[in-house]
């Protein structure tokens, strides 16, 4: 008799149990779903585009300003440079989609937040003839003041676009890719030294066989040819 009162006493503290586990879950869910609806209720979207027709950054002194002529991003300095697509077409993707973190409520003076003297300034024009600027300031945490040109309100966003302002033209720039060699694709190899060059062919299409007009005792320099 008891220890079937034990095990009564053991099955309904069990079920006290899980009922107050199924309430916190349920608690920490709710908070959960009112955490999201405050953060998505305070973040304001700065930019109201879809497609970028050009778009530029500056600190410092510096300036990179890219525009989009025939489906491709060109370099406005140089449109021979070669631009790396998808690298430009994110940065153009973190401008369009800019979103604050939050909107100060009560802000206080634009030095207070480095707005006075931005550390970024972002300007940009769409297809459909918008333009806009966006002036960026002092670090907060992760995120960074920001403010709309001609308009007051400050807001805080995300650190992902300042990340994206790349000024080292290379960083942006496809690198070449070299065609692999082997013995099998080379039909001739000069050999430059000390002003001479000796050329050497092969024999035939395949096999090791090279005809040379001298061999030189070092290669300090050599020219494949393809």
């Amino acid at each position: 008799m008891k220890q079937k009162k034990t095990m009564l006493i053991m099955v309904v503290v069990l079920a006290v149990l899980l009922v107050l586990y199924g309430g916190l879950k349920a608690w920490n869910s709710h908070s959960d779903r009112q955490k999201k609806a405050k953060e998505d209720k305070e973040k304001v979207s700065l930019v109201d585009v879809k497609s970028l027709k050009s778009f530029a950054y500056e600190s410092g002194g510096s300036k990179m300003s890219f525009t989009k002529e025939n489906g491709e991003w060109v370099y406005d300095e140089d449109d021979g440079v070669r631009l790396n697509q998808s690298t430009i077409k994110s940065t153009g993707k973190e401008i369009t989609g800019l979103t604050a973190v939050r909107k100060l409520s009560d802000p206080d003076e634009k030095s207070d937040y480095g707005l006075d003297s931005p550390d970024y300034t972002v300007t940009y024009a769409a297809k459909d003839g918008t333009k806009g600027t966006i002036q960026i300031g002092n670090a907060a945490g992760d995120n960074y003041y920001a403010m709309i040109e001609d308009s007051d309100a400050v807001y805080t966003i995300s650190g992902t676009l300042v990340s994206d302002l790349v000024f080292d033209l290379s960083s942006l720039t496809e690198n070449d890719t070299l065609p692999s060699i082997s013995s099998g694709n080379l039909k001739k190899v000069e050999v430059t030294q000390n002003g001479k060059t000796t050329t050497y062919k092969k024999k035939r299409k395949s096999g090791p066989n090279w005809q040379a007009d001298g061999e030189p005792s070092h290669l300090p320099s050599v020219q494949i040819i393809m």
